[in-house]
């Protein structure tokens, strides 16, 4: 179609029901005739070619989308989730007790294979430790044993010993201490020097009756076992105490006894054991003019 210049045109024009979108142009070498050309092209055709790219255009991108996703993941895969597991696995033996874990090659390149490089130095530096460790438990429990049936064994023998020793030395004693004290009965045609030291012998007869007795005692009670039950020490301090003052009768001693509690042991041991302290303090401190012997117990 052609129209002059001043036609009054317009971008859209309706032409046989239907709606066009046109284009005006002059011809070139025709510029001083004022003819002017029209094309015009449907705008439901337009809107189709428009459509058909656009659609193309997002399956092509749809397409490079999954094709990047892909290749995203086949590498994550590949470069840090299978590492990742190996990582895992390793640990979770290791920590289980098995020593032997390794991670092991290949070893990805990147900061993950040189964390799976470290891992493994470590715990092969772990399993030598642990097997130093082993070696030298194992080394102190046979110490430990050898020492412990040696010491036995010289328990044994001196408990026999220091039984043989005392039950052999006691009649000797006792015969010792009841000749001097039969000397010492017939003792006024003697002078007072030669009654001293019959005295003197005598009761060193006695001092070592005691020492045997003791010693008699401890050798029993290392051979028995100890039986744990519930002890008054307040009353088992008043049964001993009786004791020394009728071996110390006629001597100043001062009794300090504070308030001892109820225990948990062996009636027989923990009565001894009170005895041989208090007979201690009672015999010496023989020569002193008022002797002061203080029991407590502290919580």
């Amino acid at each position: 179609m052609l129209f002059r210049s001043n036609a009054g045109l317009r971008d859209d024009i309706e032409w046989n029901g239907k709606t066009y979108i046109w284009s005006s142009g002059t011809l070139p070498s025709f510029e001083s005739t004022g003819v002017r050309i029209l094309i015009g092209i449907s705008a439901n055709d337009l809107l189709a070619i428009a459509n058909k790219r656009l659609i193309s255009s997002l399956v092509i991108l749809m397409a490079i989308w999954i094709f990047v996703f892909a290749g995203a993941w086949a590498l994550a895969e590949r470069a840090i989730r299978r590492p990742t597991a190996r990582i895992i696995e390793t640990v979770a033996r290791f920590s289980n007790g098995d020593f032997t874990a390794r991670i092991g090659a290949p070893y990805p390149r990147g900061e993950i294979g040189a964390l799976m490089v470290a891992l493994d130095h470590a715990f092969e530096t772990v399993k030598r430790q642990h097997q130093v460790i082993e070696q030298l438990n194992a080394d102190l429990e046979r110490r430990v044993t050898v020492r412990t049936a040696e010491l036995e064994i010289a328990n044994k023998e001196l408990e026999a010993f220091s039984y043989t020793v005392s039950h052999d030395l006691r009649a000797p004693v006792r015969h010792v201490g009841g000749f001097a004290r039969l000397a010492l009965e017939h003792a006024h045609a003697l002078d007072a020097v030669t009654q001293r030291h019959i005295e003197k012998i005598a009761n060193a007869a006695e001092r070592m009756g005691a020492m045997i007795d003791d010693l008699l005692m401890h050798s029993r009670a290392g051979r028995r076992e100890l039986k744990s039950e519930r002890v008054d020490l307040a009353a088992l301090m008043n049964d001993v105490r009786e004791e020394a003052m009728r071996d110390a009768a006629g001597r100043n001693i001062v009794w300090k006894i504070g308030t001892l509690p109820a225990v948990e042991g062996d009636a027989g041991l923990l009565r001894q054991a009170f005895v041989n302290l208090v007979g201690n303090a009672v015999k010496y401190s023989a020569g002193v003019a008022e002797t002061i012997i203080e029991i407590n117990a502290e919580h």
